[in-house]
């Protein structure tokens, strides 16, 4: 009886870290519709470029959660359209690697996680269904995103190219280059940084739906992350720069977190590191030493 009581057990706990999980999406997304940012969209990607695929996800978001009775099945068919919409008008998977710079990846597949989020978590049959069938988009793309990160940062691009204030225009020669280097140097992480939690949100993502589907769990490997207080956070590039020059930033692998229970306070890891401590260790843990 021993074996399948302890598979019984291993069950229940993998339920409660989807769970968890899912409760901690949920919370992102609305994060986002309030105050323009959440754990994996840095409050300055889109301030002065969003793409239409983002405007598309944003609006179709703030409906979704502001949805009545009366509204939900227009919402859900809304939604089933815009996620078939977004697949549609993107490059083909041979053509989006050179056609989209590092900033068009995370953008699409951040809004394709939005849209999959509440998709493959929500009620609606149909909009589930539609969902469930782009999942292996999301891994295409997200692995794409990944791609196009590493080869921006090995040719010199993440800091050659201004791509969150416009469309891959470099820094105004004006500035100087005093001042142009630590908003290159924020920009740049920022989009590296963007690129690393949207892979690991659709990583999970993907991971948590196999669990409901089957009880099966999926593991998609996993990334270094900035897990530090207030790195995340920082309201301008000096603010970041000055974070990173006085505190450990706390950028590790995700299979390494562990140490943060051991070698961290609470009070040093931001909310995306403590929610990832808590879906990949388990509540009980992660209460132990969050208390």
């Amino acid at each position: 009886m021993m074996p399948h009581t302890d598979t019984r057990e291993f069950s229940r706990n993998l339920d409660n870290i989807v769970q968890a999980f899912v409760s901690h999406l949920q919370i992102m997304l609305s994060d986002w519709s309030v105050t323009g940012r959440s754990g994996f969209i840095h409050a300055r990607l889109y301030t002065r470029r969003m793409p239409r695929c983002t405007q598309d996800a944003f609006t179709t978001l703030s409906s979704y959660l502001s949805r009545v009775p009366a509204t939900e099945h227009t919402i859900a068919k809304i939604l089933a359209e815009r996620i078939n919409q977004l697949v549609t008008d993107q490059p083909s998977a041979a053509d989006a690697p050179t056609s989209l710079d590092v900033f068009a990846h995370i953008a699409r597949t951040q809004a394709l996680l939005v849209y999959l989020i509440i998709g493959l978590f929500d009620g609606d049959i149909r909009l589930r269904h539609v969902a469930e069938g782009k999942i292996p988009t999301l891994a295409l793309w997200s692995y794409q995103l990944l791609h196009a990160g590493r080869a921006a940062a090995l040719n010199g691009q993440l800091l050659l190219k201004n791509m969150i204030d416009d469309d891959g225009g470099g820094i105004e020669e004006n500035v100087e280059p005093a001042l142009a280097q630590p908003e290159g140097l924020w920009h740049a992480w920022i989009l590296a940084e963007s690129a690393r939690r949207t892979w690991l949100i659709a990583s999970g993502v993907r991971a948590s739906y196999k669990v409901l589907q089957d009880g099966q769990m999926q593991c998609n490997g996993g990334l270094m992350f900035t897990t530090g207080k207030g790195v995340w956070d920082a309201k301008d590039a000096w603010d970041w720069a000055g974070i990173c020059a006085e505190q450990d930033c706390g950028f590790m692998m995700q299979r390494h977190t562990q140490r943060l229970f051991s070698e961290k306070k609470p009070e040093d890891v931001d909310d995306f590191g403590k929610m990832m401590l808590e879906v990949t260790y388990g509540k009980p843990s992660y209460e132990r030493w969050n208390k």
